[in-house]
């Protein structure tokens, strides 16, 4: 009866990030690679204060470099510091920001203390890898790396080097997500 069809839940969701990727990928107009023009003019390195941040990048998880992302997939933003000065308590972190400086996410170790480093001796050299799922929606980000330590009693941020990368992540297959993430929304209504 029409009343019943009423009163039935219609249910249109929302693939997930990794259904999506698939589409994307399947239907090709999609796909990540590295974009050697795609760099921030907004880059700035702070005075070392007795670490050194180098060698930024973003790679997909087989380790080839990446800087245009897909949606859903997972990545690795890589970075090495070098230590002149010996440090405590050693944390390395990340933010990702829009390109006017809206911080959107990202990760510092100095809040968790089984992420710290106890001591790193002068000299040495940090291989540091964050693990991430792109769940930015389409849109030209910025991200911004930084080492923390306690030198002299107190902690300092050893080194940091805002804007270092820019990415791009592609326009997502069929999404009604809209802002900067995607929070995979679903749609229920009644008729």
């Amino acid at each position: 009866s029409s009343s019943q069809s009423n009163n039935q839940v219609l249910e249109k969701h929302q693939p997930r990030l990794e259904e999506k990727a698939v589409a994307n990928a399947a239907a090709g107009n999609q796909r990540e690679l590295y974009d050697p023009a795609l760099k921030p003019d907004t880059s700035v390195y702070y005075e070392e204060r007795g670490a050194c941040i180098h060698s930024a990048r973003i790679e997909r998880i087989d380790g080839t470099p990446c800087n245009v992302l897909q949606g859903g997939k997972l990545y690795k933003l890589c970075y090495q510091v070098d230590f002149q000065e010996p440090l405590e308590n050693v944390a390395f972190g990340f933010t990702a920001k829009t390109t006017n400086g809206l911080v959107l996410a990202g990760a510092g170790a100095s809040k968790s203390q089984a992420s710290l480093v106890r001591y790193i001796e002068a000299g040495k050299r940090a291989i540091v890898a964050y693990h991430f799922t792109c769940n930015l929606l389409a849109g030209t980000y910025f991200l911004t790396i930084g080492c923390s330590g306690v030198g002299t009693g107190e902690r300092i941020m050893a080194h940091r080097a805002v804007d270092v990368l820019a990415f791009k992540v592609l326009p997502e297959f069929d999404s009604i997500a809209t802002g900067y993430f995607d929070l995979q929304p679903r749609l229920d209504y009644r008729l």
